[in-house]
């Protein structure tokens, strides 16, 4: 081989690149501890991530906990003043409960006294008035002023009374008696009543208590009756079994 030869070798062998150089047990051990530190830190941050979940979902769990022992103690509030009410009713219920035996003891008692007063009465009288009332009607039986109501001179023609009554002799036809005295105190006499007397009516008594019977109205047609104070009396016989005094009114 000649010098030129040579030296092409040479300069061949010089620009040939270096052997790769293997790296170093430190770098390798630095980079497995960069990783663990990056994989620590994530493990760090997810954790804090977990753990603000669980916190948050603690706390949100406690607020509905909360909620619900507030929610528990309304109920009980309520279940407590239900039963309080249903306490008080149970007291008034026995209360009623008494009052009703007491009202149907003294019921019983008041029916008894009836019977007997029926009893002793009943050769006497066939029924008992407890009420009459008064109404203003035309030569027709229509009402103009109604049973208890206000009665003016203006528009007075057939005052005509109503009888509630109870029954003692069920059954029995009679004949009632009436008297109507005007503002004078005098009786005023009606065409076939017998003297001292304003008319006559009939009727059949019925049995028990809260019965009615409409009498026969007296008046006139054209007639306008006086202001003042009236009096009616029920007679049956001798008897005078109700009066009733009422006001006709100046209009």
């Amino acid at each position: 081989m000649n010098k030129l030869a040579f030296e092409k070798n040479n300069s061949l062998i010089d620009d040939a690149p270096p052997p790769k150089k293997k790296p170093s047990v430190y770098v390798i051990l630095i980079l497995i501890a960069v990783l663990g530190f990056a994989c620590g830190i994530i493990g760090i941050i997810s954790m804090n991530n977990t753990i603000e979940t669980l916190s948050y979902t603690i706390n949100e769990t406690q607020l509905k906990l909360d909620k619900a022992k507030d929610t528990l103690a309304l109920q009980n509030g309520i279940i407590d003043s239900t039963n309080a009410v249903i306490t008080n009713m149970n007291i008034y219920i026995d209360s009623l409960q008494s009052s009703l035996s007491d009202e149907t003891n003294k019921s019983k008692e008041k029916e008894n006294e009836l019977k007997e007063f029926k009893g002793s009465v009943s050769s006497y009288i066939p029924l008992l008035i407890t009420n009459i009332e008064i109404a203003n009607v035309n030569q027709y039986g229509y009402i103009e002023t109604h049973y208890g109501g206000i009665i003016y001179s203006s528009k007075s023609m057939y005052l005509k009374p109503r009888i509630t009554y109870i029954g003692i002799k069920e059954g029995i036809r009679i004949t009632l008696h009436i008297k109507l005295y005007d503002t004078s105190g005098k009786v005023n006499h009606g065409k076939n009543a017998p003297s001292g007397y304003s008319f006559l009516d009939n009727l059949t008594v019925l049995s028990g208590s809260g019965n009615t019977f409409e009498l026969k109205g007296f008046g006139d047609t054209q007639k306008h009756w006086q202001s003042g104070t009236y009096r009616y009396e029920i007679w049956y016989g001798d008897i005078c079994l109700k009066a009733k005094t009422f006001i006709v009114y100046n209009n």
